[in-house]
Protein backbone atom coordinates (compact mmCIF):
# COMPACT_ATOMS: atom_id res chain seq x y z
CA UNK A 1 0.00 0.00 0.00
CA UNK A 2 2.09 2.74 -1.08
CA UNK A 3 1.06 6.61 -2.29
CA UNK A 4 3.05 8.56 -4.53
CA UNK A 5 3.72 12.08 -4.29
CA UNK A 6 1.56 14.37 -6.90
CA UNK A 7 2.92 17.60 -6.79
CA UNK A 8 4.13 20.49 -8.30
CA UNK A 9 2.75 23.29 -11.38
CA UNK A 10 -0.41 22.63 -12.97
CA UNK A 11 -0.85 18.66 -11.36
CA UNK A 12 -3.67 19.41 -10.03
CA UNK A 13 -5.83 22.12 -11.35
CA UNK A 14 -8.86 23.18 -10.57
CA UNK A 15 -10.53 19.51 -11.72
CA UNK A 16 -8.54 17.15 -8.60
CA UNK A 17 -7.37 15.14 -11.34
CA UNK A 18 -10.47 14.77 -12.85
CA UNK A 19 -11.92 13.61 -9.58
CA UNK A 20 -13.34 17.15 -8.57
CA UNK A 21 -13.76 18.54 -4.88
CA UNK A 22 -17.45 17.65 -4.46
CA UNK A 23 -18.80 15.37 -0.93
CA UNK A 24 -21.62 13.70 0.30
CA UNK A 25 -20.81 14.61 3.72
CA UNK A 26 -18.16 16.44 6.04
CA UNK A 27 -17.69 15.76 9.87
CA UNK A 28 -15.75 18.21 11.84
CA UNK A 29 -13.72 19.60 8.23
CA UNK A 30 -13.13 15.47 6.82
CA UNK A 31 -14.67 15.56 3.55
CA UNK A 32 -15.87 11.90 2.14
CA UNK A 33 -17.46 11.20 -1.11
CA UNK A 34 -18.61 7.68 -1.88
CA UNK A 35 -18.49 6.12 -4.64
CA UNK A 36 -21.60 3.18 -3.91
CA UNK A 37 -23.85 5.93 -2.40
CA UNK A 38 -22.67 4.43 1.10
CA UNK A 39 -23.33 1.30 0.77
CA UNK A 40 -20.27 -0.75 2.27
CA UNK A 41 -18.53 2.13 2.98
CA UNK A 42 -17.90 3.59 6.61
CA UNK A 43 -19.48 6.52 7.57
CA UNK A 44 -18.22 9.86 7.45
CA UNK A 45 -18.31 10.14 11.28
CA UNK A 46 -16.11 6.89 11.29
CA UNK A 47 -13.77 8.46 8.82
CA UNK A 48 -13.62 11.38 10.38
CA UNK A 49 -13.13 8.96 14.15
CA UNK A 50 -10.16 7.31 12.14
CA UNK A 51 -8.19 10.90 11.17
CA UNK A 52 -8.99 11.80 14.74
CA UNK A 53 -7.12 8.52 16.11
CA UNK A 54 -3.96 8.85 13.73
CA UNK A 55 -3.64 12.13 14.64
CA UNK A 56 -3.38 11.47 18.26
CA UNK A 57 -1.28 8.10 17.52
CA UNK A 58 1.11 10.03 15.26
CA UNK A 59 1.13 13.25 18.47
CA UNK A 60 2.80 10.78 20.44
CA UNK A 61 5.56 10.53 18.24
CA UNK A 62 6.31 13.92 17.07
CA UNK A 63 8.13 16.71 19.20
CA UNK A 64 6.02 19.27 20.26
CA UNK A 65 6.63 21.95 18.01
CA UNK A 66 5.83 19.13 14.70
CA UNK A 67 2.44 17.99 17.10
CA UNK A 68 1.29 21.79 17.30
CA UNK A 69 1.26 22.19 13.51
CA UNK A 70 -2.45 21.62 12.62
CA UNK A 71 -3.14 18.79 10.02
CA UNK A 72 -6.28 20.24 7.86
CA UNK A 73 -8.50 17.24 6.82
CA UNK A 74 -8.31 15.44 3.58
CA UNK A 75 -10.59 15.21 1.47
CA UNK A 76 -11.52 11.17 1.22
CA UNK A 77 -12.88 9.92 -1.87
CA UNK A 78 -13.77 6.32 -2.41
CA UNK A 79 -13.08 4.84 -5.90
CA UNK A 80 -13.65 2.06 -7.91
CA UNK A 81 -11.54 -1.16 -7.71
CA UNK A 82 -8.35 -1.04 -10.17
CA UNK A 83 -8.65 3.07 -9.93
CA UNK A 84 -5.13 3.66 -8.70
CA UNK A 85 -3.74 0.34 -9.39
CA UNK A 86 -1.25 -1.20 -8.42
CA UNK A 87 -2.29 0.60 -4.97
CA UNK A 88 -5.05 0.22 -2.56
CA UNK A 89 -4.68 4.22 -1.70
CA UNK A 90 -3.28 7.20 -2.55
CA UNK A 91 -2.60 10.92 -1.41
CA UNK A 92 -2.93 13.57 -3.75
CA UNK A 93 -0.77 16.04 -1.47
CA UNK A 94 -1.46 19.57 -3.79
CA UNK A 95 -5.07 19.30 -3.35
CA UNK A 96 -5.65 17.28 -0.32
CA UNK A 97 -7.15 14.13 -1.61
CA UNK A 98 -6.90 10.82 -0.28
CA UNK A 99 -8.22 7.85 -2.79
CA UNK A 100 -9.30 4.66 -1.19
CA UNK A 101 -10.22 1.69 -3.02
CA UNK A 102 -13.49 0.61 -3.31
CA UNK A 103 -13.00 -2.76 -2.22
CA UNK A 104 -10.59 -1.82 0.81
CA UNK A 105 -13.46 1.11 1.94
CA UNK A 106 -13.77 -0.81 5.05
CA UNK A 107 -10.05 -1.08 6.01
CA UNK A 108 -9.45 1.05 8.89
CA UNK A 109 -5.42 0.19 8.14
CA UNK A 110 -5.69 1.65 5.03
CA UNK A 111 -7.30 5.04 5.96
CA UNK A 112 -4.75 5.25 8.18
CA UNK A 113 -1.95 4.52 6.21
CA UNK A 114 -2.88 7.42 4.06
CA UNK A 115 -3.77 9.62 6.71
CA UNK A 116 0.15 9.24 7.90
CA UNK A 117 1.09 10.71 4.36
CA UNK A 118 -0.85 13.16 4.13
CA UNK A 119 0.22 14.21 7.85
CA UNK A 120 3.79 13.66 6.99
CA UNK A 121 3.76 16.07 4.04
CA UNK A 122 1.99 18.84 6.20
CA UNK A 123 4.64 18.47 8.74
CA UNK A 124 7.64 17.35 7.18
CA UNK A 125 7.44 18.18 3.78
CA UNK A 126 7.24 14.95 0.82
CA UNK A 127 10.62 12.96 1.89
CA UNK A 128 10.61 12.92 5.84
CA UNK A 129 10.72 8.99 5.71
CA UNK A 130 7.18 9.30 3.90
CA UNK A 131 7.31 7.85 0.87
CA UNK A 132 9.69 4.61 2.04
CA UNK A 133 7.58 4.04 5.04
CA UNK A 134 10.16 4.77 7.94
CA UNK A 135 8.51 7.11 9.84
CA UNK A 136 7.45 5.93 13.21
CA UNK A 137 3.89 7.34 12.47
CA UNK A 138 3.21 4.82 10.24
CA UNK A 139 3.54 1.89 13.04
CA UNK A 140 -0.66 3.98 14.03
CA UNK A 141 -1.73 1.54 11.49
CA UNK A 142 -1.74 -0.77 13.90
CA UNK A 143 -3.12 1.12 17.08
Amino acid sequence: MLSLLVAGCGSGGGDNYGYGFGYDAQVNGLRVRYSDGGMNEPSADIVAMWFEQTLQCANSMETPELSSIQVPPPLVIVVPPDTVDPYDGLTYYDTGTVLIERQWALDRGLYVHEFVHWLLFIRHGSFHDNHNHLAPEFSCRWN
